[in-house]
C-alpha cells in the first residue's frame, strides 16, 4: 500500500516551516503530559484514611495517641485557600523548571561537546538560580502577590533565555518549550493581573525574537504564542472558578462542625472553638466570665412518650427559649443532646429567675400544648477572667442545676 503524498490535509510549505514543527511540539508535549496524568488516575492508590492510620501506629508518627490534631496556636488564623496553594505550588514549580533546565543543558552539551558551552552554562547557572529561589520561598510566609510576581519574574527570565541568539542551535526545542510555559505558566497564578502583565511581556518577547531574526514565518510564531496565552487564560479561570467552589465548600463544612443542625446554636465543637478567644477578651478588659447551664431532664421520658419528632420541637423550642432569655452578645450552644450552655461577660444571674424566663418563654411557645408539660432546670457559675478555669466553671454551674431537681 502506497502512502498518501504529503500535503494531504495542509499545503507542503506549512508543514515543512518552522513554526509549524514547534506548534506541532508544543501538542506533542502537552499529549505525552496529559497521557500521563490518565495514566496515573488509573492506579489504585492507598485509601488516606488506611494510611493515617498506619502512620498512626509507626513510633513518632503523627497523631499517635489517635487525637485529631490541635486547633492553630491562639492569634494565628489559618491562611486562605489561594495563599496556601499559591506558598505550595510557587516553590514547586520553581524547583521543576531549574532542574528542567540543569537537565537539558547538561543532555545537549553532551550530545554536542563540539559546541559553544556559554549558552548551556548561562542554562545551568539560571536552573541552580531557581533552585536556589523555590528554597528561599518555601521558607517564607510570602503574600500571594508577592509569590505570584516571583513567578512571574521566574517565567519572563525563562523566556528571555529560550529567545537568545544562543538558543539557535536548538530553535525547535527552545521555542516549543517556550510556547508551552506560555499555556502553563498561568496555572501556577491565582490572580488575573500577574498573568496578564507575565502574558504581554511574553508576547513582546516572542515578537522580538521572530521578525528580527528573520525567522520563517514570523507571523506564525506570533499566532502560535497568543493562542497559547489563550489556553493559559483557560486554565487561570479554571482554577479561580475551582478555588472559589472548594472555598465555599470549606466555609459550608466549618458552619456545619460549629453549628447544630437542629437548633441553629452552636454546637458543643462550635463553643469550644470560641471560649479560648472570648476568655482572652475578658481577660483584656478585666471582665468576669459567666457560663449557664440549661439541661431538659424530661426529655428522654418526653420521646418514649410521644416520639423523637416532638423531642426535636421541644429541643428546637427550649433553644428558642434560652435564647430570648439570655442577653445579647451571650454565646449559646448545645452542649449536650438534652443540655444548653451559655457563655457571656459579667456576674452571674439569679438561677431562680434565669429559669423562670426560660420556662416562661418555652410554655409560651405551646410545644407541649396536648401533652404533659416540659419543665427545664438552669444553673449558673461566675469567676474573673484573669483566673478563669472553664471547665471547672461549667461543672459548677451543671451541678446547680441539678440541685434544682
Amino acid at each position: 500500500m502506497s502512502l498518501p503524498p504529503a500535503g494531504v490535509l495542509l499545503p507542503e510549505d506549512i508543514l515543512n516551516a518552522t513554526w509549524f514543527q514547534v506548534f506541532a511540539g508544543f501538542v506533542a508535549l502537552n499529549t505525552i503530559i496529559y497521557m500521563g496524568l490518565t495514566l496515573s488516575k488509573m492506579v489504585t492508590w492507598p485509601r488516606q484514611a488506611r494510611m493515617r492510620n498506619l502512620a498512626a501506629r509507626l513510633p513518632g508518627g503523627p497523631s499517635g495517641t489517635g487525637q485529631p490534631p490541635g486547633p492553630a496556636p491562639r492569634g494565628e488564623t489559618p491562611p486562605d485557600l489561594r495563599t496556601t496553594l499559591i506558598r505550595r505550588d510557587v516553590p514547586v514549580g520553581m524547583a521543576f523548571l531549574g532542574g528542567l533546565l540543569i537537565v537539558l543543558n547538561v543532555f545537549l552539551f553532551a550530545l554536542n561537546p563540539g559546541d559553544d558551552p556559554t549558552p548551556h552554562v548561562i542554562g545551568v547557572l539560571l536552573g541552580v538560580a531557581l533552585l536556589v529561589a523555590a528554597q528561599v520561598l518555601s521558607r517564607i510566609r510570602g503574600g500571594v502577590a508577592a509569590m505570584s510576581w516571583s513567578w512571574a519574574v521566574a517565567i519572563l527570565a525563562i523566556a528571555a533565555y529560550l529567545t537568545t541568539p544562543a538558543s539557535q542551535d536548538h530553535e525547535i526545542l527552545a521555542l516549543a518549550l517556550l510556547m508551552v510555559m506560555v499555556s502553563a505558566f498561568g496555572y501556577v497564578l491565582v490572580s488575573w493581573r500577574p498573568f496578564l502583565v507575565t502574558g504581554a511581556l511574553m508576547l513582546v518577547i516572542i515578537t522580538a525574537d521572530a521578525f528580527p531574526a528573520g525567522r520563517s514565518e514570523p507571523l506564525g510564531w506570533v499566532v502560535a504564542g497568543m493562542v497559547a496565552l489563550a489556553i493559559g487564560a483557560l486554565l487561570v479561570q479554571t482554577r479561580l472558578v475551582a478555588i472559589s467552589a472548594l472555598d465555599e465548600a470549606r466555609r459550608l463544612s466549618q458552619r456545619l462542625a460549629t453549628t447544630d443542625p437542629l437548633t441553629g446554636l452552636l454546637s458543643h465543637a462550635g463553643m469550644e472553638s470560641i471560649l479560648p478567644r472570648f476568655i482572652g477578651t475578658a481577660q483584656r478588659s478585666g471582665d468576669s466570665i459567666c457560663v449557664m447551664f440549661v439541661d431538659v431532664p424530661d426529655l428522654p421520658r418526653a420521646i418514649a412518650d410521644y416520639g423523637s419528632d416532638y423531642g426535636d420541637a421541644v429541643l428546637v423550642a427550649t433553644g428558642d427559649a434560652v435564647r430570648e432569655a439570655v442577653r445579647d452578645g451571650d454565646l449559646v450552644s448545645r452542649w449536650r443532646t438534652n443540655a444548653f450552655l451559655v457563655a457571656g461577660f459579667g456576674l452571674e444571674p439569679d438561677q431562680g429567675m434565669l429559669r423562670k424566663r426560660i420556662q416562661s418563654q418555652l410554655d409560651a411557645s405551646g410545644v407541649h400544648l396536648g401533652k404533659w408539660p416540659i419543665a427545664v432546670q438552669a444553673g449558673a457559675a461566675a469567676a474573673p477572667a484573669a483566673d478563669c478555669d472553664v471547665d471547672q466553671l461549667i461543672q459548677k454551674a451543671e451541678a446547680r442545676s441539678g440541685q434544682q431537681a
